[in-house]
């Protein structure tokens, strides 16, 4: 047995100790279940956190504590002296597409949460023209908040015309000049939800949707590892460093292999479909690292083979390159810049009421879900834990059935629709 085999052998013993002492954990009362990543992924953006966020900063909630919840958010990410009245202030959700947006009629602040999503064309500009026409407001009477997981920075493509400036403490666009801030669910969020479980201790139901909330925070932001698991980690990884920095060295390598190994086989399914095989062509592209998505999966009809197929839009299936997670698809074309391109893009964002997310790339894209559950962690860890491949195809099969005819309507008029 080779040394790395026999590190793997004895580390694998100790896990299934340590998982068999967990087990009677959990017997008694230490669990993992969560009430909200039973019905929705941990990364869910729009149905969860901006849900749960709204839900309690609105002071007319359901959960009865008036403005405290509101008040401790404005003390914790530190905007006291911009001078929005809390007593008075409303929060809505989606109020001009503004994912929250609190108000008290003189004072405005704009969230724009970010999970994974990807930022939209001039959407930060548009949120304040938005206010600023709406309330006729000055620009000290609007603050940006920009929020994800862990410090994200609001690019270009989503500020429009709005540029920073006072040390990235701001944005302005001419004269105008409003107030910015980048907050996470890292450090202000979680700080936010301990000041709101303290205030509300003896309030059992409402703390027990608190500490379920924060724990999904901790998934997002990697902190919901168990200490005692990951000493045993670090006291055996210790003992065998060189060893683990080998295998560290090789991880990479190693997800990209179960990851195209998987690609591979899915594509080998949908070809024996010989219904969809006899309309459609299938390419994969090996997975890669990176600072963007890298298209893994791509489907478009025969008929466009011998065109070049850079000109019309193509069926993706898309990956994060940043750790291989977060799985989306979508409808784009590989080379050129949609936004910059698109004579008629305003009518592409949806498709008989349903709306999709749109990118500089992609004029539809949502997450994939197979069984209904969002494919947003590590996608090679999915695979080694069960991942079904016929059922990853099956539901690529179902995506392209549904939406066919509208992308037909598109490649078949593109002149319409893209400038050349």
């Amino acid at each position: 047995m080779s040394e790395i085999e026999n590190f793997f052998k004895e580390f694998s013993e100790k896990l299934k100790e340590y998982e068999a002492k967990e087990r009677e954990r959990r017997k008694r009362g230490l669990h993992d279940y969560n009430i909200f990543t039973t019905f929705l992924g941990a990364s869910d953006e729009v149905r969860l956190h901006s849900k749960f966020l709204h839900s309690l900063l609105d002071p007319d909630s359901g959960h009865c504590q008036d403005e405290l919840f509101l008040s401790k958010f404005i003390e914790v990410v530190g905007i006291e002296d911009f001078g929005l009245d809390c007593k008075s202030a409303k929060v809505d959700r989606e109020h001009n597409n503004i994912d929250i947006f609190i108000t008290d009629e003189s004072k405005h602040i704009i969230i724009e949460n970010k999970i994974y999503a990807g930022d939209q064309d001039r959407q930060i500009e548009r949120y304040i023209d938005s206010v600023k026409d709406e309330f006729g407001c000055q620009g000290d009477d609007i603050y940006v908040l920009y929020l994800s997981p862990f410090k994200r920075d609001l690019s270009e493509y989503s500020s429009g015309e709005y540029e920073f400036c006072d040390d990235n403490t701001a944005l302005k666009k001419g004269d105008f000049k409003v107030s910015y801030k980048n907050i996470t669910y890292d450090k202000e969020i979680a700080k936010w939800l301990e000041e709101c479980e303290k205030e509300i201790a003896n309030i059992t139901d409402l703390s027990v949707f608190i500490k379920h909330y924060k724990n999904v925070v901790d998934q997002i932001t990697n902190k919901n590892q168990n200490l005692q698991r990951d000493k045993m980690y670090v006291d055996d990884i210790a003992k065998n460093y060189i060893l683990a920095t080998q295998i560290s060295e090789n991880l990479t390598a190693a997800r990209k292999k179960i990851i195209d190994e998987f690609m591979k086989r899915v594509k080998e399914i949908l070809e024996k479909n010989e219904k969809f095989n006899d309309t459609w062509v299938i390419g994969l592209n090996e997975p890669k690292i990176g600072n963007s998505w890298n298209i893994l999966l791509f489907v478009y009809k025969k008929e466009l083979d011998e065109k070049n197929q850079d000109d019309y839009f193509l069926f993706t299936v898309e990956i994060e390159t940043h750790e291989l997670k977060n799985v989306c698809w979508g409808f784009r074309k590989t080379e050129q810049n949609i936004i910059d391109n698109c004579k008629k893009f305003d009518e592409l964002k949806s498709y008989n009421g349903e709306k999709f997310n749109t990118t500089e790339w992609n004029i539809w894209w949502k997450w994939l879900n197979i069984d209904g559950r969002q494919l947003d962690m590590d996608l090679a860890k999915e695979i080694v834990q069960g991942l079904d491949p016929e059922k990853f195809a099956a539901e690529i099969i179902k995506i392209i059935k549904k939406y066919e005819t509208f992308i037909d309507e598109i490649n078949n008029n593109i002149e319409k629709y893209i400038k050349k």
